[in-house]
């Protein structure tokens, strides 16, 4: 099972002669998604499978969540689990405390808890606030517990979000 949206995924196909079955939300995967709509605290999308369709609702958030359901998806056909059972395992599947988790303010802002330390991390949940409908024209970033040269690396992510006229406050 191999992430076909991934450079090294693609590379992994070409380079591989064993049996395999790509995912990803390009359309040439095996395993895609389309009709995405992400928000903090849930995810939906229809999932296309070569044994069928589903319709997927987490209740968790992220769009990158989206990638670890699809992978789950493809890993679970392989092992010939029907779709049905696929989704009632998908539908189960609940928050983890500090990935990606939201917490209730009672206020007009969302906050999302997500124990994001590396640059790519912290790309994966500025990435899914831009295709969020709870996020505005602005947001903060507070950090806490970052190792050394790490406060810089998350800065500079954060800095580059900025450029893509998002008002980022770090």
């Amino acid at each position: 099972v191999i992430n076909h949206d991934d450079p090294y995924g693609v590379r992994l196909v070409k380079e591989t002669s064993a049996k395999i079955l790509t995912y990803g939300i390009d359309r040439t995967a095996d395993v895609f998604a389309d009709k995405i709509k992400a928000d903090c605290d849930s995810v939906e999308f229809c999932a296309h499978t070569p044994i069928g369709e589903i319709n997927v609702h987490l209740g968790i958030g992220g769009y990158f969540q989206v990638y670890n359901a699809l992978g789950s998806i493809a890993m679970a056909i392989a092992l010939k689990v029907p779709l049905n059972q696929i989704n009632v395992g998908l539908t189960g599947a609940g928050v983890v405390p500090g990935r990606f988790e939201p917490v209730s303010t009672g206020r007009d802002f969302s906050v999302i808890v997500d124990y994001a330390h590396t640059p790519d991390a912290l790309k994966n949940v500025l990435d899914t606030n831009k295709t969020a409908s709870f996020i505005t024209d602005s947001m903060g970033i507070a950090q806490g517990n970052l190792m050394v040269n790490r406060d810089y690396i998350i800065r500079v992510t954060a800095v580059g979000y900025k450029m893509q006229e998002k008002k980022i406050v770090v």
